[in-house]
């Protein structure tokens, strides 16, 4: 898939354009960069030149400054722990689809009402811990 034809990725109520096109890859080229999260202009630029294996891996990268600027208010991660959980995050997403898809519909059956009536607490909030068959 070609990131040019993704829709806006949402962080936390912001929507981020995926920006991937030669405009985007002059700034990039003279920053020295191989993606940018832009916050100002809520974009994630990504270079034309990179391999579909690193589109994914730098696209994951600035999803992860942005949840750090979204979720992490006055806090801030270093590159090198960006880094690592965009990295360690691809490889599970990418090696793992059915959790992947597990996550994805979690909550959009008829039987996620019966955990809200859940006596117990339930640090996971899922079903096996207060429904019982």
């Amino acid at each position: 898939m070609n990131p040019e034809n993704l829709e806006p990725v949402l962080v936390g109520g912001f929507s981020y354009t995926v920006r991937f096109n030669s405009e985007s890859d002059k700034e990039l080229y003279t920053e020295g960069l191989y993606a940018q999260h832009d916050l100002t202009r809520m974009e994630l630029q990504l270079r034309t030149d990179l391999t579909e294996q690193m589109q994914g891996e730098c696209l994951l990268h600035e999803m992860v400054h942005a949840i750090v600027h979204t979720y992490m208010a006055g806090q801030r991660l270093d590159e090198g722990q960006v880094e690592a959980m965009a990295q360690g995050l691809f490889q599970v997403m990418r090696d793992n689809p059915e959790v992947m898809t597990f996550i994805q519909t979690t909550g959009q059956d008829d039987d996620d009402d019966k955990v809200a009536d859940c006596p117990v607490y339930c640090p996971c909030n899922a079903q096996q811990c207060c429904v019982s068959e």
